[in-house]
């Protein structure tokens, strides 16, 4: 009897923490659909183009988006200059990084290219402080480096690294060097547009899902019309339920992911959320390894270990000013009202002594 209620105790206990950092909870489930998303794309190399798996993600995440907006009461063609402006600069640079991300996840560990990719926070930073003239000292200099020495360390260039474990075996083909320029140009393009949409829009921030309907809708745009494309070409169907299932499983994990991540910024600090978020990176490693049985490379495991404590470091050193900020404001807030209160009270006390005189 004692046994069961210590369990119904714990049980409540566990249900009650998990009410109090619901955000977290949710980012972790948002970093495991991305890890499902990242995984499958990785698993459909050479099961149809990389064209034609980025256009039906975009039309599933257009059609998810338009359905969220119409519920959410959010007009759906309803755009200012500025907000044009800036979704047009995070399309153009969000399609890019997710071109070369996921040609790197189809030529390369799935988990190294996670690790290079989350590199962006890092030159977000640097970005930020040469565009946004933010503060960037000393340390995040240090942790920059740090990230590029990691990145260095996976990828493995040959002139740096003559001996090299490559990539050639357990089903990873190509050049090692090639897909990790790609997942680090798509890590930079990811960067930019955080910095030039933080830039344009400032404190007019816009609904994430008229982001993403904008986004998804301009993929489509580029693909059916300014490269050679899906609708051009002949389409390629898969014989295999396999194939099927993982192209189903790719799509909608990149919208749940999406939207459950959206909703976690919308009731927890951003910050944690992507502190929470890096999970990604370490489910990805997991399932590279017992589900495709890859080996385990020290250098780069080093490397992903360096490029994740440096952008966890730039994260708790943003989180650590950002409690400062808001106790030094909350200190002069209430250093403002005792003074606040006294000259109310003597101007109160002023305009009963007037009417007294009179």
């Amino acid at each position: 009897m004692e046994s069961e209620i210590g369990i119904e105790e714990h049980r409540n206990g566990v249900l009650h923490t998990l009410c109090q950092h619901k955000g977290l909870f949710i980012a972790f489930v948002a970093s495991c659909f991305y890890a499902t998303q990242s995984f499958s794309v990785s698993l459909l190399q050479g099961a149809l183009p990389l064209g034609e798996l980025i256009f039906l993600r975009a039309v599933v995440i257009l059609m998810g988006s338009i359905v969220c907006l119409i519920y959410l009461g959010n007009p759906v063609f309803s755009y200012s200059r500025r907000e044009i402006f800036s979704v047009l600069v995070y399309s153009l640079l969000g399609l890019t990084s997710t071109i070369t991300l996921f040609y790197a996840y189809q030529n390369m560990r799935a988990g190294d290219a996670a690790a290079i990719y989350y590199g962006n926070v890092a030159f977000t930073g640097l970005f930020a402080r040469l565009i946004l003239k933010e503060a960037f000292g000393f340390v995040e200099l240090i942790l920059v480096a740090m990230t590029l020495v990691g990145m260095c360390l996976i990828a493995r260039p040959p002139f740096l690294f003559t001996a090299v474990d490559d990539y050639n075996t357990n089903d990873i083909t190509g050049s090692q060097v090639i897909p990790a320029l790609m997942a680090f140009v798509s890590c930079i393009s990811l960067a930019l547009s955080v910095v030039i949409v933080r830039a344009v829009t400032k404190d007019k921030a816009m609904h994430p899902f008229k982001v993403t309907f904008f986004y998804s809708a301009l993929s489509i745009i580029v693909f059916t019309v300014a490269l050679p494309t899906p609708l051009m070409q002949q389409w390629i169907v898969p014989d295999c339920a396999g194939p099927r299932f993982l192209i189903l499983l790719m799509t909608t994990s990149s919208f749940l992911g999406y939207g459950l991540f959206t909703f976690a910024f919308s009731i927890e600090n951003a910050l944690y959320i992507s502190l929470v978020t890096m999970n990604e990176l370490f489910i990805i490693c997991i399932l590279d390894i017992a589900i495709l049985g890859l080996n385990v490379q020290y250098l780069s495991v080093i490397g992903i270990l360096l490029i994740f404590g440096s952008s966890m470091l730039i994260s708790i050193k943003k989180i650590i000013a950002f409690k400062r900020q808001k106790r030094t404001s909350e200190r002069q807030n209430s250093e403002m009202q005792p003074v606040a209160t006294t000259t109310a009270i003597m101007q109160d006390g002023g305009q009963r002594k007037s009417s007294q005189d009179e």
